[in-house]
């Protein structure tokens, strides 16, 4: 389709003016990442008591890109460096739908259905690292796909090298992102040993720094210390597994979006499937080595391991598994794109439609965040400096979402006090 760059461009920015509209934004654990960020941005001045409070540690910390991003003195707030990223994040995520389709041959006016996966689980909950790990998991793991098939030692050593620095984006992910390479790799070059143990080298630098930064405890919070399978499904291994299967297509844009439009996007699914699934191009579709899906393939299977069979609790750590719903249903996306499009120019209208409904509903929802968040702002709040406070909030919760438990960072970010939530 012509055009179609620039009208994914401007499907982007519309969401991006929306972020932007949004005095407050209406994701649970937002204000903690803003209070950190005001923290490492102001530390140590006369003006704040932080350096009595808080430490800025040092060493090898994972997850840290997004607070000295939003926490950056070339921006004019954090709260501006927070929509920024957010924003950053949603062009990213339509750049890297398109990209992942156009790698797979697949067909690209689907890339306009991306606008389905920009609010999830992780954005909901104000996993800000974790959310701009989806688009960047895919681009690198594109540009991985690219530079195994050249033998240039430069790109080479820059892919292990981008592979560390995406450690500082987000630790998990990593570990995702070095599985479906790994995968990628065995898929593709399983006959070759030599070429399959050559490529594999790139993968030990960002292995050896996630093992180094594990084993040695340089969280960049306190894990804790019982690693023990007690509480790590919820319920029994076999319920838990059954009640991810059933609640995928939801868990995403149930109380954002709406039910309606989530049933949408599964009737799609299936409407394009029992079409599609008995032509030539559906039948291709099955054969696992045609085309690009040796590149869909490594990627599906790691989403579909980490969301559906990943314990809930791992380490002291929950809710990963959920985290990986958005990579699966972006696999789901990629994979619909292989099959052959009826009427593009009405499938673009139908794209074009559904988003603005999608628009629609997410507004209705930052409007009822707006209305409930009346009467907060800074007047609210001491006049800051070395005063701390704590916050009680009876009722904090926006449909589903528990918005409002960490609003007492807000005086952290505000005024530079010390806030605890």
């Amino acid at each position: 389709m012509k055009g179609l760059k620039v009208l994914l461009l401007v499907l982007a920015l519309a969401h991006c003016l929306l972020i932007f509209s949004q005095q407050l934004l209406p994701f649970v654990d937002l204000p903690i990442h803003l209070a950190s960020a005001t923290v490492y941005r102001y530390f140590g001045q006369q003006s704040n008591a932080f350096d009595e409070f808080f430490t800025l540690r040092q060493g090898l910390r994972p997850n840290v890109f997004h607070i000295q991003f939003i926490g950056s003195s070339l921006l004019p707030s954090v709260e501006v460096g927070a929509k920024l990223f957010y924003s950053l994040y949603i062009v990213l995520l339509f750049l890297s739908v398109y990209c992942f389709i156009k790698a797979v041959n697949g067909e690209e006016l689907f890339a306009l259905f991306a606008f389905l996966l920009i609010y999830n689980v992780n954005s909901a909950y104000g996993f800000m690292a974790m959310s701009m790990s989806i688009p960047g998991s895919v681009l690198l793991y594109l540009f991985a796909v690219k530079t195994f098939q050249t033998d240039s030692f430069g790109l080479h050593f820059l892919l292990g090298f981008v592979l560390c620095l995406f450690f500082f984006l987000h630790v998990i992910t990593t570990g995702f992102l070095l599985q479906v390479i790994g995968l990628h790799l065995l898929l593709v070059y399983r006959k070759s040993i030599k070429s399959l143990l050559c490529r594999c080298l790139v993968l030990l630098p960002s292995t050896f720094t996630i093992c180094y930064w594990y084993f040695n405890k340089t969280f960049q919070y306190k894990v804790q210390a019982n690693h023990s399978t007690r509480g790590m499904w919820r319920g029994s291994m076999f319920s838990d597994i059954c009640s991810r299967l059933y609640r995928w297509p939801f868990v995403d844009s149930l109380e954002v979006v709406s039910l309606p439009i989530t049933l949408l996007l599964l009737l799609l699914i299936i409407a394009a499937l029992l079409v599609h699934l008995r032509s030539s191009r559906g039948k291709e579709l099955m054969d696992w080595t045609s085309g690009g899906l040796t590149i869909l393939w490594p990627f599906l299977g790691s989403a579909f391991f980490w969301h559906f069979l990943l314990p809930h609790k791992i380490s002291g750590e929950v809710w990963i598994s959920a985290r990986f719903s958005s990579f699966f249903l972006l696999s789901l996306l990629v994979l619909l794109s292989r099959l052959e499009m009826v009427a593009p120019k009405r499938c673009t209208v139908f794209a074009l439609i559904l988003f603005f409904i999608h628009l629609y509903a997410v507004h209705s929802y930052f409007v009822t965040f707006d209305k409930a968040c009346t009467g907060f702002d800074k007047e609210l709040l001491p006049s800051g400096g070395k005063e701390r406070i704590a916050g009680l909030i009876v009722d904090n919760t926006v449909r589903i979402y528990p918005v409002f438990v960490h609003f007492a960072d807000y005086y952290t970010v505000w005024k530079q006090g010390v806030g605890a939530s």
